[in-house]
This record gives structure tokens, C-alpha cells and sequence, in this order.
């Protein structure tokens, strides 16, 4: 059953902020649900948001709505997540204006739960291939699958420009020490990180994946040239478009 669309308004919780060569470049927000009893999503979905001094180019009466792929899972509650990218470029930004303006205590109005990208049933080995803030719904997936004792393998890809666009690092490390059944593969384009440099492409190209692919679903996030290039190294090895299940930006 689709869960139900509620429109509320939630306070800013908390901020941890990303920066890179001096500037803030990510901003993780944490929203409160109180006014939104009941408020559920599945891992993979986005809600919009929007604030009163950002407004639509098209129709400046109106909040401008901006999307954003929740990074929380469904067992966490009385709260969900963010992750998004202070832009520079020009025109109004919900994600800039949070960026800049926004403090704890401060209201967004959120509108959601909406989108169909979400894991399947049935797999046996999860493998989370994200760039950039496209991890944001990757964090939503593997926060459930660990929360909810998934039994299976999960191999989480990330690619990233360096170690301060590392987002959930730390988080991620700590999951990969504890969980015997998560493997996690990190690469930097603009600097090693563990003896190698790149992007995701060439680890979905060398990567030890099973014989078996039929039960092996792949959930790939990023921007529209980096997706396409993982698919491209996916179908190469042999996985089914089927089992490629895809969300861009």
C-alpha cells in the first residue's frame, strides 16, 4: 500500500555541514515529524520542500519546490534526513538558501513521501552504487538493511572528489567494521584513498561479483552521465537490466 502524502511543516533539528577548499559545499539537515503523525516512506523516496523566501521563477507567488531523496530509513522516527548540495549557480535555491540562512529551530515545508525507487523483494545480494549527494537515498537503503537484519551480502560503491566530499564517512567505516556482511568500496577522483583514484565505473568493472547474478539487484543514484556509465559497466559483467534499478539527478 503507497504510503500516504502528507504536507506539514518541520523544524530544523539539526546541521552537519561538509566543506570543501574553505566553502560549505554539503549540508545534512535533520527535520522533525511531530506535525506529521504517521509520516512514512520507503528507503529510496524524496519528499519536496520549499521556503517562504525562496519563490518560483515561473510563478513568484509561490514557494519554489525543490526535491530531495530522504537519507534516514522508515524505523527512524520522529525525524528524517537530508543531504543536499549548496550550488552556486544562478537563480533561486531551496538548497542554497538553507545553505546560507537556515539555523536549528528554523521551519521547511515538506511535502511527501512521493517516488518509485525502492529496493525489491527477493534479493540476495544488494549492491548501493552512488556519486556525489546520490548517496542519499543509498544511506536511506543500508540503514534499513542493517536496522532490519538483511542476511544477504551488501556491497556499497561511492564515488566522491575527496575526503572532505566523503559524506557519512565516518558512519559508513563504522557500519563496514561491525557488519560482516558489508563490504564497502570507496573511490576519490582528485586524490587516493586507499592506495587507488578514479571513479565508480572502474570498481564496478574489476569487483568480484557473484557467478549467480539473478538474485543480485543493483540500486545506482548520481548524476545522469555517472549513472549511465555504471549501467554501461553493469551490463558489461553481465547483469540483466531487469536487476539495474536506477534514480538520477
Amino acid at each position: 500500500m503507497p504510503a500516504k502524502i502528507m504536507d506539514f511543516e518541520a523544524p530544523i533539528l539539526d546541521i552537519k555541514d561538509y566543506f570543501d577548499e574553505g566553502k560549505l559545499a554539503v549540508r545534512v539537515v535533520k527535520l522533525g515529524t511531530a506535525a506529521a503523525q504517521g509520516f512514512e516512506f520507503k528507503p529510496g523516496q524524496f519528499v519536496m520542500i520549499s521556503v517562504d523566501a525562496v519563490k518560483s521563477i515561473n510563478d513568484p507567488a509561490k514557494p519554489k519546490m525543490s526535491s530531495m531523496s530522504i537519507c534516514s530509513a522508515p524505523h527512524e522516527k520522529n525525524f528524517f534526513e537530508l543531504c543536499m548540495r549548496i550550488h552556486e549557480k544562478p537563480g533561486p535555491s531551496v538548497s542554497r538558501y538553507i545553505g546560507e540562512k537556515a539555523k536549528k529551530g528554523d521551519k521547511v515545508r515538506v511535502k511527501g513521501p512521493f517516488g518509485v525507487f525502492s529496493m525489491v523483494e527477493g534479493h540476495e545480494t544488494a549492491i548501493l552504487v552512488s556519486t556525489g549527494t546520490g548517496i542519499a537515498p543509498m544511506m536511506s537503503m543500508l540503514r534499513h538493511l542493517l536496522a532490519t537484519g538483511f542476511k544477504g551480502k551488501i556491497v556499497f560503491f561511492y564515488g566522491c572528489r575527496n575526503k572532505n566530499d566523503f559524506l557519512y564517512g565516518k558512519e559508513l567505516q563504522e557500519s563496514a567494521a561491525k557488519s560482516k556482511n558489508l563490504d564497502l568500496q570507496v573511490i576519490f577522483s582528485r586524490e587516493p584513498y586507499n592506495g587507488r583514484q578514479g571513479y565508480v565505473q572502474s570498481l564496478l568493472e574489476s569487483y568480484a561479483f557473484p557467478s549467480d547474478l539473478s538474485k543480485v539487484h543493483v540500486y545506482l543514484c548520481g548524476n545522469p552521465v555517472a549513472v549511465s556509465e555504471e549501467k554501461k559497466a553493469l551490463v558489461g559483467r553481465g547483469f540483466a537490466d531487469a536487476n539495474l534499478h536506477e534514480e538520477k539527478w
